[in-house]
């Protein structure tokens, strides 16, 4: 079932559900857990539906503050995937793409390369879908997180996340999803066109 458009929104709806730039074909269970309640801790250009006012960030209220968030600017990408190769070297100590927690996505009729990356979705459909809670919000620093011991690869997380942020590990089959680094993201450091942020909401 379609959700319907808050006011403020109009043409801009799948901007306004994500906060992030145009959804994929979402799933139900991603519908009812994001798409149905646009995320809290955000406020769009209107103040009525909860939508951040830039298209690529959303807020969500941590401890004293705002949690800050990776932003992405798409038409600043250069495809040259230096985010993924520093994501392995941060996590798994060695080079390559395969394990990287973001993902830069191509599209070949449009000629563009867009970074996708977790959101940390206030109402996050990825914990929703986990069977066994080994996905679970970290309530100290707002990051969505993994407990790999408790992770089965079921794949529900990755199917459930309407923005292909999650993906699964190609040997252990358990979740990959971005950490914000312990918020010193080597993604944004890394990345030469500025495509990549790490900025608080205002």
């Amino acid at each position: 079932m379609k959700p319907a458009t808050p006011a403020c929104c109009g043409a801009r709806q799948a901007e306004c559900w994500s906060g992030h730039g145009p959804l994929r074909s979402a799933s139900p269970l991603a519908e009812r857990f994001f798409l149905g309640r646009p995320p809290l801790g955000s406020q769009c250009a209107a103040g009525a539906c909860g939508a951040s006012p830039e298209p690529n960030r959303l807020c969500l209220s941590v401890g004293d503050g705002s949690m800050k968030r990776i932003q992405i600017h798409p038409a600043a990408c250069s495809g040259c995937r230096a985010c993924m190769v520093a994501c392995v070297v941060r996590h798994d100590g060695r080079f390559g793409t395969a394990t990287s927690r973001i993902y830069v996505a191509k599209a070949d009729a449009a000629g563009t390369d867009e970074p996708r990356v977790c959101r940390h979705c206030r109402r996050a459909p990825c914990v929703a879908a986990c069977p066994t809670g080994a996905l679970h919000r970290d309530e100290e620093q707002g990051v969505v997180r993994v407990r790999g011991a408790e992770c089965t690869g079921c794949g529900a997380c990755a199917q459930a996340c309407p923005f292909g942020a999650v993906t699964l590990h190609p040997q252990a089959g358990t979740a990959l999803i971005c950490d914000l680094c312990d918020g010193d993201p080597a993604c944004v450091k890394r990345c030469a066109t500025g495509a990549i942020e790490y900025v608080g909401c205002p």
